[in-house]
């Protein structure tokens, strides 16, 4: 008997560690289904199937992006963190994230150019280099943390390059990103959020540096691009719209990546069929990264303010509600996916999925964050014997996020 999505509570860390089975009774018998949110009185929906989630994504009108901050902490913060705030840093605005058009437009234009294919094929000696410093660094037959040792300090190091951060911030980079999910995530306590604001606002005022430098001696960078961009009518963006931008470069640039990089790691410890398959086989490495991407999605979801009365799989939605599209959900759903929940290496298509999202706000970083998995995964099959958990596979969790899926700690093993 398929269990029923009302003996799921939505926020209890059980749920969220591990959503898989609320996320399939979802679409086998509520596919739009309304929640309550803690603390927040708005009425709020989840879409679980894949044709209703590419049907929201791809309409902007109807299903707007910019989220009001007491469902999703972007934007404006409210009457009790936007003082907070402001008397810190700067106020954040909606751009390549959650921005609607016609202003997405602009500022997906200041960035598009900054990931195409060319451009990371470029940083494949770089990332090759980081790539080996770390391991290097990783005990051979002894228990280390995934994470701290490989998932979290590669893409920090490739992203602060990118954007020519020194070297020696790159503790920096990672204080001032690590906090995006405890600021933004809805799981995330108001304490933890107040204080992860304050980080932020740290971060803004280290940004805020370089962008008056850039100002001032423009060079041929990323940071410099951001900093001196204008409007369509040639003004310069405001400081607030600057800053948001360089802050979404350098935290996308990272959380999820190292997140990927997690699931790649964890499904091949889980699944040694998998990694001897891989050791076999080279060609089969990228269907296996785009697999690990679709069954474990490493941001599991995006809001959308509802804009009008309207209705999702006959479902009635009011102006003003809140929708949650589950990208994880739509990755594992049946009606797309033979045998959706396992790691098929000879399927077809494999790209098809939505980890990287759908629509107007499909991720720009996407080639790098490719980039990145493949070749690590490469890496580790050239140079180790085995990967394996340090500690039974059950005692493994996901972090308890309704809009990430993360480890607080991944313990390996390598020979």
């Amino acid at each position: 008997m398929n269990p029923n999505p009302d003996d799921f509570a939505p926020f209890a860390p059980e749920t969220l560690s591990c959503p898989h089975a609320y996320w399939a009774a979802l679409r086998s018998q509520a596919p739009v289904k309304q929640i309550a949110v803690p603390g927040n009185d708005r009425p709020v929906f989840l879409i679980s199937r894949r044709a209703d989630v590419q049907a929201v994504a791809m309409d902007p009108a109807t299903f707007s992006s910019m989220v009001p901050s007491d469902i999703w902490r972007w934007g404006d913060l409210g009457p009790v963190l936007q003082p907070h705030l402001l008397s810190q840093g700067w106020g954040i605005v909606h751009t390549i994230a959650s921005a609607d058009p016609p202003m997405h437009t602009l500022y997906r234009k200041i960035v598009n150019g900054l990931f195409l294919n060319n451009k990371v094929k470029a940083l494949v000696p770089d990332i090759l280099t980081a790539i080996d410093g770390l391991m290097q660094a990783i005990p051979r037959n002894a228990p280390f943390d995934f994470m701290t040792q490989f998932a979290i300090p590669l893409p920090i190091a490739m992203i602060s390059d990118m954007l020519g951060l020194p070297h020696a911030d790159r503790p920096l980079v990672q204080r001032y990103t690590d906090m995006f999910v405890e600021m933004v995530d809805p799981s995330s306590p108001p304490e933890k959020a107040k204080a992860a604001v304050g980080i932020f606002a740290e971060g803004q005022r280290y940004l805020k540096g370089f962008v008056d430098r850039l100002v001032a001696e423009p060079d041929d960078g990323i940071l410099s691009l951001v900093a001196n961009a204008t409007d369509d009518d040639g003004k310069l963006l405001s400081i607030e719209e600057r800053l948001s931008l360089c802050y979404l470069l350098m935290a996308a640039g990272n959380e999820t990546t190292r997140n990927g990089l997690a699931l790649c790691a964890y499904y091949l410890a889980l699944r040694p069929d998998l990694w001897s398959a891989l050791k076999a086989d080279r060609e089969k490495v990228p269907t296996f990264v785009e697999e690990a991407l679709r069954v474990g999605t490493p941001a599991v979801l995006n809001p959308r303010l509802v804009t009008q009365d309207t209705e999702v799989a006959g479902v009635a939605i009011p102006a003003d509600a809140i929708v949650f599209i589950l990208w994880g959900s739509a990755n594992r759903d049946e009606a797309s996916f033979s045998n959706a929940d396992m790691i098929d290496l000879d399927r077809k298509a494999a790209r098809n999925h939505q980890a990287f999202g759908y629509g107007i706000h499909s991720c720009v970083g996407a080639p790098l964050a490719r980039q990145e998995l493949n070749l690590s995964v490469q890496a580790w099959l050239d140079r180790w014997e085995s990967l394996t958990f340090a500690v039974p596979a059950e005692d493994i969790r996901h972090s308890p996020l309704f809009g990430f899926r993360s480890f607080h700690e991944l313990p390996l093993r390598v020979r």
